[in-house]
């Protein structure tokens, strides 16, 4: 009896505790798990899952190692790829996703860390993040930053998922003609039930 009573005591308490933290549904967040070895940087052409979990969109993006400090680890992107055919505004555009269980109906937020590529290209750089049909953009202005600080920034988006799985993208949105190749800074993403 004693037992019993302990047992269900215990039994009541977990159910009265909050839920645990709900843990990444991404994989590889932080960009540091790769087939490929960056160097300074790399330019991945779309198709590419060689970044584990994630598969490479539009046209290029470039893999960064140590051209500047990360804003977790020691890896993350610049959605724009150096190894583009011409300086366009739309040759050198590139995105990022990956598809992950969701429950149709519930809510997800999303957090990333936005920087900005400092060697070229527009001073203001855009990003799109997508997912379940809604979208939105943010931008990083890199005025005063430097390769040693990055001056990332934590931006917030949430979605409802419409079915059992959900892709999260993320697009450089820079439309700037011939200053392509330098785009917006991507790392830390983190996707969370709410």
């Amino acid at each position: 009896m004693l037992c019993r009573l302990l047992f269900l005591s215990i039994a009541a308490a977990l159910a009265l505790a909050p839920p645990a933290a709900t843990s990444n549904l991404i994989v590889n967040g932080s960009f540091e798990q790769s087939s490929i070895n960056p160097g300074s940087f790399k330019d991945v052409p779309a198709g590419s899952t060689a970044i584990s979990g994630w598969t490479v969109t539009m046209k290029h993006i470039d893999y960064i190692g140590g051209l500047w400090v990360a804003s977790d680890g020691k890896r993350s992107l610049d959605l724009e790829g150096s190894a583009c055919n011409t300086r366009s505004s739309t040759d050198c555009l590139g995105g990022v996703q990956q598809t992950f269980a969701t429950v149709a109906g519930h809510d997800y937020n999303v957090s990333f860390d936005l920087a900005g590529n400092l060697y070229a290209g527009p001073k203001v750089k855009t990003i799109k993040v997508s997912a379940a049909g809604k979208s939105q953009t943010f931008t990083f202005d890199i005025t005063g930053h430097n390769t040693a600080k990055m001056g990332w920034k934590t931006e917030q988006w949430t979605f409802t998922a419409t079915s059992a799985s959900t892709t999260l993208e993320f697009d450089s949105a820079d439309n700037v003609p011939n200053l392509s190749g330098w785009g917006p800074a991507l790392d830390n993403v983190i996707v969370a039930a709410k």
